[in-house]
C-alpha cells in the first residue's frame, strides 16, 4: 500500500487499484479504479456535497487546483441547479494513469488539503470511456 497525505493506494494482486481520500469529520472517498484500456480517454463524473453555505468557496479550491494538470483534457466544476450546497465536478483525461499521477501533483494535494473541511460530503461518482466531445477529439 502506497500512503501520501490523506490519500493511500492498494492493490490486492488480480484486484482493481483502490484509493482513499481521507477527508475530515469522517469524511471519505473510495476510489475503486478498474484496469486501464490503453488508448482509452478516462472520463470521471463526480458530486460533492459541500458544507452549508460553503458550496462557492469549495468550487474555487477545487478550479485552483486543477491548473496545470498533465493530460487532463477538461476539467469542469458545475453547481448542482436543485441542491445549494452540490457540485459536480466532470474530468477527462488522456488515460487513467494520468489521473492517477494528478493525485501526487503538490497543487492538488494542497486543493485536497484546502478543500477537505468545505466537503460534507460525497455522492455519486461514475468512471466513464469517452468516446469523444467538442474538444477533445477521439
Amino acid at each position: 500500500m502506497q500512503r501520501g497525505r490523506g490519500l493511500s493506494l492498494a492493490r490486492q494482486q488480480g484486484e482493481p487499484q483502490v484509493a482513499v481520500l481521507a477527508g475530515g469529520g469522517g469524511v471519505d472517498a473510495l476510489l475503486k479504479l478498474e484496469p486501464e484500456r490503453p488508448g482509452r480517454m478516462y472520463g470521471l463524473i463526480s458530486r460533492l456535497k459541500a458544507v452549508t453555505g460553503r458550496r462557492e468557496e469549495l468550487a474555487a479550491v477545487l478550479l485552483e487546483g486543477s491548473a496545470g494538470m498533465p493530460g487532463c483534457l477538461s476539467y469542469v466544476v458545475a453547481r448542482d441547479l436543485a441542491d445549494p450546497d452540490a457540485l459536480w465536478v466532470t474530468e477527462v483525461w488522456d488515460s487513467r494513469e494520468s489521473h492517477r499521477a494528478s493525485l501526487a501533483l503538490p497543487s492538488v494535494r494542497q486543493a485536497v488539503e484546502r478543500g477537505r473541511p468545505l466537503i460534507a460530503g460525497f455522492g455519486e461518482r461514475h468512471e466513464t470511456e469517452v468516446a469523444g466531445g467538442h474538444g477533445l477529439g477521439g
